[in-house]
């Protein structure tokens, strides 16, 4: 089965697709060759698709192939999950607008011309995510993160490559601890991750009730799961629901980012950042995601010929 996506303009597949490459111990969003691959979870299926793109930057047109065999009222979830967690409706023209009187900024956007912010498939991935993502560095958690998909998710096999898909809440419950510390996850983050994911099995969560509400107050909700703190919150709230009027300011490469473009290197606080940000209200995570992409893509060169003052 083959599915067309046509994204908002303007769109730059590879670009967009380009960070889930940055670090090899990625297993469960894969990137080669110009193709993206990644086994959904839809319903009780796993279903393995590909992702190219067929159109242009300005004209971005996106072919999916579903090499997973699945009934015809599955075609619509693969649809909107694949359309949810590519972006294909994000409004980067707005915030190109919202940026254009901030120097630094507009130059990130034109070295970046395109490049989306992927969502994940659930809110309960971003939280998971954003857990193992604590106080380590980011290649550590993706290799850590691609373990446990490996000994968690559901495995597809295509022309005799293995696909993973990220463990849901049920398979994350039947996992054994031992495995989650052989991972590589500490204790606490073990406790974590296994009691975010009975609560969420059992239904004494319930994430997806969440997203109706406004973004503070989901931010407020999540808060109380333990081991979720405002950062963690404010990451999957954006990464997993796409709200970028949420801004993890106390992100530490973000202040990096913001201290060696704006501050001369001073060292600055989450509260620095979110001051300097937070004009741009719907649109402020975005730009705390650009500041990130020149690190992600590895754009030094870029980054060294800015200066805001």
């Amino acid at each position: 089965m083959n599915l067309c996506l046509v994204p908002t303009s303007p769109y730059d597949f590879d670009l967009t697709m380009r960070i889930h490459n940055v670090h090899p111990g990625e297993v469960v969003d894969n990137y080669v060759n110009c193709v993206y691959r990644r086994v959904l979870n839809a319903e009780e299926e796993h279903v393995l698709v590909s992702v190219k793109s067929i159109g242009t930057v300005d004209e971005p047109e996106l072919r999916v192939s579903v090499h997973t065999s699945i009934p015809s009222k599955l075609e619509e979830e693969v649809r909107r999950k694949l359309e949810h967690m590519l972006s294909t409706d994000a409004d980067l023209q707005g915030f190109y607008s919202a940026i254009s009187k901030d120097r630094v900024l507009t130059q990130i956007a034109n070295e970046l011309y395109g490049l989306r912010a992927t969502r994940t498939e659930s809110l309960f991935e971003a939280l998971v995510i954003a857990i193992t993502e604590q106080q380590i560095s980011l290649k550590a958690a993706v290799a850590i993160r691609g373990r446990i998909a490996r000994r968690c998710g559901n495995r597809v096999v295509l022309r005799g490559r293995e696909y993973y898909s990220f463990p849901s809440e049920r398979s994350m419950t039947r996992a054994r601890i031992q495995h989650l510390r052989d991972s590589g996850l500490s204790g606490k983050k073990v406790e974590y991750i296994v009691g975010l994911s009975r609560e969420a099995a059992s239904g004494r969560l319930d994430l997806e009730k969440m997203i109706g509400l406004p973004t503070e107050e989901i931010i407020s909700e999540l808060t109380k799961i333990r081991g979720v703190g405002r950062w963690t919150a404010e990451y999957a709230v954006a990464r997993g629901l796409g709200r970028f009027d949420a801004l993890p300011a106390d992100d530490a490469a973000l202040r990096r980012a913001v201290s060696a473009l704006y501050y001369g290197e001073r060292e600055v606080t989450g509260e620095e950042v979110r001051r300097l940000l937070d004009k741009y209200g719907q649109y402020k995570g975005y730009a705390a995601f650009y500041l990130l992409g020149l690190e992600l893509l590895g754009c030094e060169s870029l980054t060294n010929g800015l200066r805001y003052r």
